[in-house]
């Protein structure tokens, strides 16, 4: 479990979702796993900023997905 940010982050949605697309792309079905070992690395860093950019992808991934599953149906 990641503790509160101390910080609010100033990271633009479309940048996120930029490095969420791009993992999909070089990653496929591993795209999810990619972005959860890099947060569980920042985690055990205990650096904050990559923590926010990393949760924000993961958030950005699974907007992704389910616009894709919901095209799908």
């Amino acid at each position: 479990m990641t503790k509160p940010f101390d910080v609010e982050p100033v990271i633009a949605k479309w940048e996120l979702r930029s490095v969420a697309t791009m993992l999909i792309a070089t990653h496929s079905e591993n795209a999810e796993r990619t972005a959860q070992e890099n947060l569980a690395n920042a985690i055990a860093e205990e650096h904050e900023g990559n923590q926010i950019v990393w949760t924000g992808i993961i958030t950005q991934l699974r907007e992704i997905r389910e616009a894709d599953r919901q095209e799908q149906a």
